[in-house]
């Protein structure tokens, strides 16, 4: 009995543990990742350029009733040649918040109610030339109540 309660103790700190910390994420990992911490790059991570025609997608989930709120501190793409586009959800489906090139951008996007508190990055790159990427950082905040549909 009392090695169960010790491997049953073990397995919950373990699943902890990979709940809550944060971890960063290239955009070529893919997938869906439920985290409210952390950053996500381009495929060269934060000290490498990107590469020739990437087409990638990585969605972001809020945990619990929380909205993602994603802040670009860096971008450097290629001007009208190399995109970030970020959807309001956890696929491409859902409406576009904003796109991105160049190294211009609003400083934040974040996730609606509507949308099950997911956002979906999407980066592609052409074949032309590449330049240092982008890092955007992830955090979770309080849904806005007013967008909530009646």
């Amino acid at each position: 009995m009392n090695g169960i309660i010790r491997y049953s103790s073990l397995f919950f700190v373990f699943v902890y543990s990979m709940c809550v910390t944060a971890q960063d994420i290239l955009i070529d990992q893919g997938g869906i990742h439920v985290q409210c911490s952390g950053k996500v790059y381009d495929s060269g991570g934060p000290s490498g350029m990107y590469g020739l025609n990437e087409n990638h997608e990585v969605t972001i989930c809020a945990v619990g009733d929380s909205c993602v709120e994603l802040t670009i501190s860096n971008l450097d793409l290629e001007y009208l040649s190399d995109f970030i586009t970020i959807h309001d959800g956890p696929t491409t489906n859902h409406p576009v918040l904003n796109n991105f090139s160049g190294t211009n951008a609003p400083q934040v996007c974040e996730s609606s109610v509507n949308s099950s508190g997911c956002i979906t990055i999407v980066f592609k790159s052409d074949g032309a030339g590449v330049k240092q990427g982008f890092e955007v950082e992830i955090d979770c905040i309080e849904c806005d109540q007013s967008q909530i549909a009646n």
